[in-house]
């Protein structure tokens, strides 16, 4: 009853009140925030998805007097913490276990004090932004762009053992997003959630690590027509510590190699998760020795320049719910 969620269009939300009221992300949605990928994903269980819970709940405090507070809140797996905002500049970074079905232990007012300081006081003529993240074992509270409060590796730390089981098959929890108005009066602008996307590296046999070469007289094959394999090995193939190197040929131009980009979507692959050799490829120089190199496209297989920008596009006609047909003009553009 405190928020007022109605205005310009819904997109901005006002709170005022005496006492704590929250606001929930996706509540009665399970999907919204599933932790297993960059994107969500439909399936039960992790399976050999990556799992992933780090989010940044971020927003504009527009206050409508001196006193009062937000709160914003995230959880990880059996956690949830909040960044408390006052009005008058405090600050706290609050900590609180959750049980198995996700109902926490205590109240915020019996939770954890992993911090507290003070920023200057927030006023009606200024729009402040706040944000809360949790990213890498970090739990931090920022205010106008700058950490002001970070969790300690003595508070906070993985918990390898839970890490180890909880990558198996089965349930990982959804990650918890809402916001609660404390008390007081004020307004949230431009209110966003994003989340961390990532890949982990492609692995390969520890004999090609240093020429990141395929042997394709001793190479595996999976498939008779799927072209040679590269397997096992040790982790890292087109990291920062073992990049994938790309050649230029001055004498065979149509040899130079390139990097591929995914989207990070489960469905798209960059050049870090190639370790096909498509037979149709050049594999061997005319000396008889390998030519193709894991992870990168030849000249000699590039249709053309990218020109256009269409997709991610804005939603899909209703008989085609799974293709996103119709474009979102916003993020439509020309490459130069």
């Amino acid at each position: 009853a405190a928020w007022a969620l109605d205005l310009q269009h819904g997109r901005v939300f006002e709170y005022d009140g005496s006492k704590p009221q929250s606001l929930r992300f996706a509540r009665g949605r399970r999907e919204l925030f599933r932790a297993t990928n960059a994107y969500n994903s439909s399936a039960e269980g992790v399976g050999d998805n990556e799992v992933c819970s780090d989010l940044k709940l971020e927003t504009i405090v527009l206050a409508g007097g001196d006193s009062g507070a937000v709160r914003l809140t995230l959880s990880s797996f059996g956690q949830e913490f909040a960044g408390e905002i006052h009005l008058d500049g405090t600050v706290r970074l609050l900590r609180r276990a959750l049980k198995p079905n996700g109902e926490p232990v205590v109240t915020w007012e019996q939770a954890d004090t992993w911090g507290s300081t003070s920023v200057e006081a927030f006023t009606p003529d200024r729009a402040r932004t706040v944000a809360v993240t949790h990213a890498d074992w970090r739990v931090t509270v920022l205010v106008d762009g700058e950490p002001v409060l970070v969790s300690s590796d003595q508070l906070y730390q993985p918990d390898l053992a839970m890490l180890i089981e909880a990558s198996g098959p089965g349930y990982v929890p959804t990650p918890r997003v809402g916001i609660s108005g404390v008390s007081g009066r004020f307004q949230l602008w431009h209110t966003r959630v994003m989340r961390d996307v990532f890949y982990t590296e492609a692995t390969l046999r520890p004999e090609l690590e240093k020429t990141a070469e395929l042997d394709y007289a001793n190479a595996e094959f999976s498939d008779p027509d799927a072209g040679p394999v590269a397997r096992g090995g040790q982790p890292g193939w087109g990291a920062g510590t073992n990049p994938i190197v790309l050649r230029k040929f001055d004498d065979r131009p149509d040899y130079d190699e390139f990097y591929m980009l995914g989207d990070n979507s489960p469905s798209s692959k960059d050049s870090r998760r190639w370790l096909k050799a498509s037979p149709t490829l050049r594999l061997y120089d005319r000396s008889g020795a390998p030519q193709y190199r894991i992870g990168t496209v030849p000249r000699y297989n590039l249709i053309g320049k990218a020109f256009f920008v269409y997709w991610p596009a804005g939603s899909a006609l209703p008989v085609f719910e799974r293709l996103p047909l119709i474009p979102n003009v916003g993020k439509m553009r020309r490459i130069e």
